[in-house]
């Protein structure tokens, strides 16, 4: 009797944990699926949900060369699309992970026109990520459709080295300041000659500013231009640290975001970020913020708060 409900549990325990297994398999193939309107309308960005909608029950879609007339049937993000029997290219539902920009100097870091007139970040994106479709929609009323988002800003008078990324959770990744990653910074600098050993101290020990003590690293040296790396990505905060030391910036270009570095990318340029430096920027989707992190951050606001 022992060995037959010995055997029973055993039997029962391994259809359970089948069972789990099956659910978390058909989880994982859902999870790389998406809506098929909301494919059609948000990532290949070709018009509204109602009029993709209306296409899909038209039967005007084909879904890897077969009729799909439910709009909310799911599908893989790299199927083949044909609407109206145009295959659409899959590299607009799967723009590249990260993208580095080498921003100009005078170009507002936002994705919209300026009331003022002044140049945006949206005169460059047209040639990198920006889609206008007139496959479901006529040429006067086709949206312009962004693939990629930048990750923060940089100032107006500062150039460098500006990312784009299509995924949020990698940006907030890359922006949260419990992980603290490292920005280069080359500025030319006003003021008395610089002396390294006295500058380097100063940014070490940490200079007070309007966020509270900020501290940052001190590379190099050379005449009125030095290289300063910061961990965090606070207004100005570099412009604000060297002028409260006595350096005021005279021009500031940003050179590395955590290990993707700018390198030779000219002016007014794209490049999408690959190897080494793309495989550090997936490596932070796979790491949680730990508990230590977030309870040095707090830690770290609340002696800003009360230093301030």
């Amino acid at each position: 009797k022992k060995k037959k409900r010995s055997k029973k549990i055993y039997m029962s325990g391994g259809r359970i944990f089948g069972g789990f297994f099956q659910t978390f398999v058909l989880f994982s193939q859902l999870k790389n699926k998406v809506r098929l309107e909301k494919l059609i309308a948000s990532d290949y960005g070709l018009c509204s949900r109602n009029i993709a909608h209306q296409t899909i029950i038209q039967r005007q879609v084909l879904v890897d060369g077969v009729v799909c007339p439910s709009p909310s049937q799911k599908v893989a993000r790299d199927a083949v699309i044909t609407i109206k029997g145009e295959t659409l290219d899959t590299k607009r539902a799967n723009p590249p992970l990260l993208v580095m920009f080498h921003k100009p100097v005078n170009v507002l870091s936002v994705m919209k026109n300026d009331w003022k007139g002044r140049a945006t970040l949206e005169e460059f994106v047209d040639q990198f990520f920006s889609i206008r479709s007139t496959l479901l929609s006529k040429p006067e009323t086709a949206k312009r459709h962004i693939l990629s988002h930048p990750v923060g800003r940089l100032d107006m008078n500062t150039s460098g080295l500006l990312l784009f990324c299509s995924d949020g959770n990698l940006t907030q990744k890359l922006l949260h300041p419990a992980y603290r990653t490292e920005r280069e910074y080359i500025a030319e600098v006003s003021g008395p000659q610089v002396n390294e050993n006295e500058l380097r101290s100063k940014l070490e020990e940490g200079v007070q500013t309007s966020d509270g003590i900020v501290h940052a690293k001190l590379l190099s040296v050379e005449g009125q231009k030095v290289v300063v790396v910061v961990n965090e990505g606070k207004h100005q905060i570099v412009r604000r640290m060297l002028a409260n030391v006595g350096h005021p910036v005279e021009s500031l270009k940003r050179v590395r975001f955590g290990k993707v570095v700018l390198g030779d990318l000219p002016v007014g340029e794209f490049r999408v970020v690959e190897g080494e430096h793309l495989e550090w920027a997936k490596s932070l989707l796979k790491t949680p913020i730990s508990k230590e992190l977030k309870a040095k951050e707090k830690n770290t606001e609340k002696s800003k708060k009360y230093q301030r």
